[in-house]
C-alpha cells in the first residue's frame, strides 16, 4: 500500500500541472475528466476533432498521446484521447500542451481547407 500512496504523492502535481495547462492553453478544445488517481487525464476535443488526426500533427511537434477510439468496445469516440501524465515533469506539462495546441490548430486548418 505504501507504493501506491507514493505514486499518488508523486503523479499528483504532474496531473495538476497538466490540467492548468490544459485550462490555461485549451480551454475550449479539450473537455477533461479529471482522475481521482491513476496516471492518465481522459478527454475529448471540443469541437469533434478527430484525435488520429490531431495525433500526426502533434507527433510532428514531439508530443504524443493516445486516441481514446482504441479503447472502446463498440462505436468509439474518435475525437476522444487519453494523456498520459507518468513520465513527464510539471514544466513539460505546460510545454506539450502548448505544442498540443499548435497541433490542434494546424489540424483544424487542414479540415477546413480540405
Amino acid at each position: 500500500m505504501r507504493f501506491v500512496t507514493g505514486v499518488q504523492t508523486c503523479a499528483l502535481p504532474i496531473c495538476d500541472a497538466l490540467i492548468k495547462a490544459i485550462s490555461e492553453h485549451l480551454p475550449d478544445a479539450l473537455e477533461l475528466n479529471v482522475p481521482d488517481g491513476g496516471m492518465f487525464l481522459w478527454g475529448r476535443f471540443a469541437n469533434g476533432l478527430d484525435a488520429s488526426l490531431v495525433l500526426q500533427q502533434a507527433l510532428s511537434h514531439h508530443v504524443m498521446f493516445v486516441p481514446g477510439k482504441y479503447f472502446y468496445c463498440e462505436i468509439p469516440d474518435l475525437s476522444s484521447v487519453r494523456l498520459s501524465f507518468s513520465t513527464i515533469t510539471p514544466s513539460l506539462a505546460d510545454e506539450a500542451v502548448k505544442r498540443l495546441a499548435i497541433a490542434i490548430q494546424r489540424t483544424e486548418q487542414r479540415e477546413t481547407q480540405g
